[in-house]
This record gives structure tokens, C-alpha cells and sequence, in this order.
């Protein structure tokens, strides 16, 4: 038979481990529970038994010696504050008894004074309110009071002519005023400022692009959009992917019916910002004109997605299947429905289905009363005149 400890099989003298309280010695020294019934050894040699005992002897020490300890700091305090309390007793005692003698002096000299004026000073600075002439030491004493004006515009912009009604409006109000940075020149809020000045910094720099950001967030958005392809968010409505949530966001406007960016030149309203954006070059008066084929744009915009698409030599988007050459990944993911035979755009009123949506609309005039429209250089007839 074994040791229950250090399982030693040479030792003769062996002890039960259940006689002398040894199952709590056991349990407080090294957390171990030993017990009646177990499969385990129920004996304990002679030199377990003494290094048990030892530890016990000197694990009651230290609990003694902690326990004296804390009694002896916690009289120490109760003594201390006691003393501190008496202390503070006496020092009251001894500054009343001077400040009533000081009073007596004082009413005594007071009372022999035969001249009572004098003057009250006049603080520095004064607030007058504009509209009852009354005059206050404090600002915000001031600016509360002109609710008492019942609703009157008294609060002044300091920076426009604006006047408002109430302080907090003015609070709003201020807010919307941009100022421009520093480093760039761009208008912004106030509160964006501090955001932006950090794009202006190294702090968030993509190292494949050289782009800065204004945080770590969109420094990883930007990775993704950029030097990626992935687009993990697809739209239910068209199936279209995105590389952010807030590309769906403002794709997904364009699915709706309201129509909150209207144009201030003619009735039309558009879905979404780039929408009023794209519209607004119809208004344009001057044209652009494409320096390498000559072909005239109704705005820089245009003219600029005419340079990347057709004279740009950058084709850094490669067909799978035949090798072709793209100068983005859109116009590479249109040429790819040629293989895969994918036609998303389908006419309502036939069977027909196409490639492009410029495809659909062309189709769709078929459907129309065929209406012919005059060329006056070359009097050749179109059935649009989105042609001229």
C-alpha cells in the first residue's frame, strides 16, 4: 500500500489518514479533499505526516499574526481620530472665542463712528439689456433674462445678421456655421474639423495607395473598396453588390418612391444626391470638349468617365475567360454576362431581355409610337434625339 501523498510504497510505518483531524489538515493546506470510501490510498507515511503538521503549525502562525495586525491598526486609527476630533474641538473653540472678540471691537468702534456713508463698487463690467435698459454683472444672468422678453428676437450672431429668439437657438444656430481648414481650404463644421485634420496626417495612411484617412475604420473601408473586390452587400431589390453598407444605403434610394433633392431650375426631383448631381449638367451652359477624339460633354463628369473609359491605356481588370482588358471593374462585370449569358434587364411587355439597361431602354421605343426626329446638318432620321 501507498502513501495518500507522496506515494511511496518503501515506507512500513504508514498512519490511517482518517485519525487525527488529518482530512481538515489535508483540505486546508492543499485544498484537497480526502474522505471515507475512496478509491484512493488511505494512509499517510510518517514524513507526509510531519511536513502536514509543520505546515499547519505554520499556517495557524500567520493567521495569528495577521489577526494581530489588523487589531492593532484598527486601534491605532480609532486613537488617532479620537485625536484629531479633540484637536479639532479645541482649535474651534479658541478661533469663536477671537471672533467674538473681534466683533465686540468692531461693533464698539462701529458704533462711535459718527459718519455712516459710504460707496459700493461698481463692477467693471456691465451687460445692458438691449430692450428694457436693465443692467446685469453676470452674462448668464443676462442671457436668461431675455426670456423674460416673450419670445423677442435679442440673441445677435456673431458671426451674420441672424437674431434669434432664445439662447439655445442661437447655441443651433452657431453650429451650422462652417469654417474652412487650414491645410486644404474646405468648408466644414465646426465639429468636423478635428476629424478631418487627422486625413491630413500620416496617422492612417494606406501603404499601397498613398491615401490618408481620418480613421482606422475607414482606413479598412478604403482598403476593401479600393485594393479589393470583394462586395459582401447585396442589394434585394437588383442583386447589385457593394463594398460598404453605406454604398447600399444610398443605392437602395434610388429603389424608393420619395424624391427630396429637387432642382432648382425646372421641376424635376431626384432619388438621391448623385442623381440632382448628374441632372444639373442638362442646365449647363458651357460643353466640354475631349482634347484626344473632339467629342463635346455636357460636363466635366462625363467628359471625365469618357477619358478613364476610352483613352485610358490603365486596363487593370482582366476577363477570366478571354483575357480582355478593362479600365474598370464595372465594365468588366457588364462584358462578363457575354460568357455566363446573364441578361438582368428584362422588357415587361415581351420576351426580350438584355445585356445593358441602355440595351432595355433603346428596346422599349419599339413598344412606343415610332416618332422620327430631323438631323439638320445631314437631315438623317433618328428614332431619338438623344443622338443630337
Amino acid at each position: 500500500m501507498s502513501c495518500r501523498l507522496c506515494l511511496n510504497k518503501q515506507d512500513s510505518n504508514l498512519l490511517s489518514i482518517l485519525e487525527n483531524d488529518i482530512p481538515n489538515k489535508i483540505k486546508s493546506c492543499t485544498s484537497l479533499d480526502v474522505y471515507a470510501n475512496q478509491e484512493f490510498p488511505m494512509v499517510l507515511c510518517i514524513c507526509c505526516c510531519q511536513k502536514l503538521n509543520e505546515l499547519w503549525s505554520f499556517r495557524n502562525m500567520c493567521l495569528e499574526s495577521d489577526k494581530t495586525l489588523r487589531e492593532t491598526l484598527a486601534y491605532n486609527s480609532l486613537y488617532q481620530h479620537d485625536q484629531i476630533n479633540e484637536r479639532k474641538t479645541q482649535n474651534d473653540e479658541i478661533e469663536r472665542d477671537s471672533i467674538n472678540n473681534e466683533n465686540s471691537e468692531d461693533e464698539s468702534e462701529f458704533l462711535s463712528e459718527e459718519n455712516f456713508n459710504f460707496k459700493i463698487p461698481i463692477p467693471e463690467n456691465l451687460y445692458r439689456c438691449d430692450i428694457c435698459k436693465n443692467e446685469f454683472d453676470q452674462i448668464f444672468e443676462y442671457l436668461d433674462h431675455q426670456f423674460e422678453h416673450n419670445g423677442n428676437p435679442v440673441f445677435k450672431c456673431d458671426k451674420c445678421n441672424v437674431t434669434l429668439s432664445t439662447r439655445q437657438d442661437l447655441v443651433n444656430h452657431d453650429q451650422n456655421h462652417k469654417i474652412a481648414c487650414p491645410k486644404c481650404g474646405k468648408e466644414m463644421k465646426k465639429s468636423s474639423l478635428k476629424l478631418h485634420l487627422i486625413s491630413h496626417t500620416d496617422k492612417f495612411k494606406c501603404m499601397q495607395c498613398s491615401q490618408t484617412c481620418n480613421s482606422r475604420m475607414a482606413l479598412e473601408q478604403h482598403k476593401i473598396t479600393v485594393h479589393t473586390n470583394i462586395k459582401a452587400f447585396i442589394c434585394e431589390n437588383c442583386g447589385k453588390n457593394f463594398s460598404s453598407a453605406s454604398s447600399l444605403r444610398s443605392h437602395l434610394l434610388s429603389h424608393g418612391t420619395e424624391r427630396k433633392y429637387a432642382c432648382k431650375l425646372c421641376e424635376y426631383a431626384g432619388r438621391t444626391a448623385s442623381a440632382i448631381y448628374i441632372h444639373m449638367s442638362k442646365h449647363a451652359q458651357d460643353t466640354c470638349v475631349c482634347e484626344v477624339c473632339s467629342k463635346v460633354f455636357k460636363s466635366n463628369r462625363n467628359l471625365n468617365d469618357h477619358l478613364r473609359r476610352v483613352h485610358s491605356k490603365i486596363k487593370k481588370h482582366v476577363c477570366p475567360s478571354c483575357n480582355r482588358q478593362f479600365v474598370d471593374h464595372y465594365m468588366l462585370k457588364v462584358h462578363l454576362r457575354i460568357h455566363t449569358g446573364l441578361r438582368p434587364y428584362k422588357c415587361n411587355q415581351c420576351d426580350k431581355s438584355f445585356f445593358r439597361s441602355d440595351g432595355l431602354k433603346e428596346h422599349m421605343i419599339v413598344h412606343k409610337e415610332r416618332v422620327l426626329y430631323d438631323c439638320k446638318s445631314c437631315h438623317k432620321q433618328y428614332m431619338s434625339n438623344e443622338v443630337f
